[in-house]
């Protein structure tokens, strides 16, 4: 009995002690965050920090326009025609530094490309993505990379 009450009273120092709610930015802020790092503004930006991502692209453009993903989970992107399509995604525009290439995959026609875990390459992070030579034509996007 001494012990039950010894736990509980652990559990309560312990939840007592969690350090205060980061809170999110505000939808003005990330689009804020996202114009400063990409250079363009997307509407709407798909969260699928809950499991695995996907993104597709060719055709129409990229869809979605902009994800948020987890660092630690994987990212499928399927291109969705039959034409190869080269895949880049570069450093933010807003850093200080040379812009480098981050990710260049070469994309079959009807293939996929997965980096698993997105933190393999890219780190907590807004990054501009986009099919090469097709930049200029809006088939470009924003990926913003959270910690898990």
């Amino acid at each position: 009995m001494v012990g039950r009450a010894l736990l509980g009273s652990l559990l309560v120092l312990t939840a007592c002690s969690d350090p205060a709610p980061v809170t999110a930015p505000t939808p003005e802020e990330l689009r804020e965050q996202i114009h400063a790092a990409t250079g363009h503004e997307p509407t709407h930006c798909t969260d699928m920090t809950g499991g695995e991502g996907v993104l597709r692209v060719g055709g129409n453009g990229p869809d979605p326009e902009c994800l948020i993903v987890s660092a630690e989970s994987g990212l499928t992107v399927i291109n969705t025609d039959g034409a190869t399509h080269t895949f880049l995604v570069s450093d933010p525009a807003n850093t200080d530094v040379v812009r480098h290439i981050r990710v260049e995959a070469v994309i079959e026609g009807d293939g996929q490309y997965v980096l698993d875990p997105v933190s393999s390459l890219l780190g907590v992070g807004i990054y501009p993505y986009w099919l090469k030579g097709e930049q200029e034509s809006g088939q470009a996007g924003t990926m913003i990379v959270r910690s898990p």
